[in-house]
């Protein structure tokens, strides 16, 4: 689509309406390919996300271009690999800690939201990513960008009355939930669905700064991780999976409702992965 954007801007839009009315792009933070059920893992992780593999189209080779978020997610509004769009580097402060520097969105970059805005299009994003906020560029061509909604209850209520102010206009809503990202907090019930119990697991109670330490001295050699406890880690972040492929049932329902289940492509996909000692470490964008 991509690709198309920038060989015929100027037809996209058009071409576009005569398929559906609106576009609705979903990004989950760290989902793992290989934890998604309809691509072969053994956990029942994504059963709506596998429902939606079975009635359309599954990608079976698709390739994140960075494994971060911010070089990806320009990635997947531009077409364009990291070295083509420039973004590649996070907000840092200097020492005096007063000055930040970040790369932001080259203008000569076009998103797809600015092509679809230009053509009558309505635009709206709802995120809860620090890196996506309006400086990095991401925001140009939404009429709506809410980079910092909240948890996805919170973006889908957004979403929901957003879709009762826009009348019968073509939409394009890009979606981003971040609930598989650590801290990973599953519902005990979704822990339970894989033997494991919540109340218990070493990892209940992690915060993002106790897992940035583990991560600092997991890289740094000053720790280990044995495989019982990298076993509970994954039980927690596959829980994690199971409560977002609820959200994204809700995010169907709503499309339903409003009548636009048949008028609607709706895309799911990740901005990167995650890793488990794969490579000697966890997290992500490490390498």
């Amino acid at each position: 689509l991509l690709e198309w954007q920038r060989a015929r801007p100027a037809f996209l839009a058009r071409d576009l309406l005569k398929m559906v009315r609106g576009i609705v792009l979903v990004v989950i933070d760290c989902l793992r390919a290989d934890h998604v059920s309809c691509y072969g893992y053994e956990r029942p992780t994504t059963p709506t996300i596998d429902s939606l593999a079975h009635h359309g189209l599954t990608w079976r080779n698709a390739h994140s271009t960075s494994s971060w978020t911010k070089p990806s997610v320009a990635s997947l509004l531009t077409g364009l690999y990291p070295c083509q769009h420039g973004v590649l580097r996070g907000v840092k402060r200097s020492k005096g800690r007063t000055e930040l520097t970040t790369d932001v969105l080259d203008c000569e970059s076009p998103t797809i939201a600015e092509v679809l805005s230009n053509s009558g299009w309505r635009c709206a994003a709802f995120l809860n990513n620090v890196q996506c906020e309006e400086y990095t560029g991401f925001n140009r061509g939404f009429s709506t960008y809410v980079p910092i909604g909240g948890k996805a209850d919170c973006l889908l209520e957004m979403l929901n009355a957003w879709l009762g102010e826009i009348a019968n206009v073509p939409f394009f809503v890009y979606l981003h939930f971040m609930e598989s990202h650590w801290p990973y907090k599953p519902r005990r019930r979704h822990v339970q669905i894989f033997g494991g119990d919540r109340d218990t697991n070493r990892f209940r109670d992690y915060s993002a700064r106790d897992y940035a330490r583990l991560r600092r001295a997991l890289s740094r050699g000053e720790t280990t991780l044995p495989g019982g406890q990298l076993d509970e880690m994954v039980q927690m972040y596959d829980g994690a999976v199971r409560r977002l492929d609820g959200k994204v049932k809700v995010l169907l329902q709503i499309l339903r409702e409003r009548g636009l289940w048949n008028e609607t492509a709706l895309a799911v996909t990740a901005d990167h992965g995650e890793e488990f000692f794969e490579q000697g470490l966890t997290d992500h964008g490490n390498s």
